[in-house]
């Protein structure tokens, strides 16, 4: 990205995280080309519309361009915001094969299972994420309540107390 590139990014992120999106946009528009972070950020204003097709749209050709694990958690938000729990699913295990992942693409695809009944899949990559960041509340609370669903309040307890 060349200098007024950037100028014309940082004005449009700033509108973007100020809420003024019909401006973001614009400005995202003018810099697209094949730029995979603008195409990823205008999925995620496109998201954040509740304009899923066009969040997958973007954040899809946002990831063809550069294989990101931002990305992949934004596009794992599409599918799970649609009810699709198997291409969120789909979307995050090709994360988790394809790139070097953090705790939130284990965290989210512990969710996706949970959202699909998966609760052994849910478990192990809940338990991977905490791996991961052993202080996650998130993480561990979410487990915890997997277990009490489990009918397993001694594991429940433990992870309950990490939280």
């Amino acid at each position: 990205m060349n200098i007024l590139e950037k100028e014309k990014f940082n004005k449009a992120f700033q509108l973007h995280s100020d809420g003024i999106l019909d401006k973001a946009e614009a400005i995202y528009n003018e810099i697209l080309k094949e730029n995979a972070e603008v195409l990823n950020l205008l999925g995620v204003l496109k998201l954040s519309q509740n304009k899923l097709e066009e969040a997958e749209t973007f954040i899809t050709k946002a990831l063809s361009i550069k294989k990101d694990a931002y990305f992949y958690e934004n596009l794992a938000k599409v599918y799970e915001a649609k009810k699709d729990f198997i291409k969120e699913i789909e979307i995050l295990e090709e994360a988790a094969k394809t790139i070097t992942c953090g705790f939130e693409i284990y965290f989210l695809l512990g969710l996706a299972y949970k959202n699909n009944i998966e609760y052994e899949k849910a478990e192990k990559t809940y338990l991977k994420a905490i791996e991961i960041n052993p202080k996650s509340e998130k993480a561990c609370y979410n487990l915890a309540s997997l277990y009490l669903f489990l009918n397993n309040p001694q594991k429940a307890i433990v992870f309950s107390k990490m939280s």
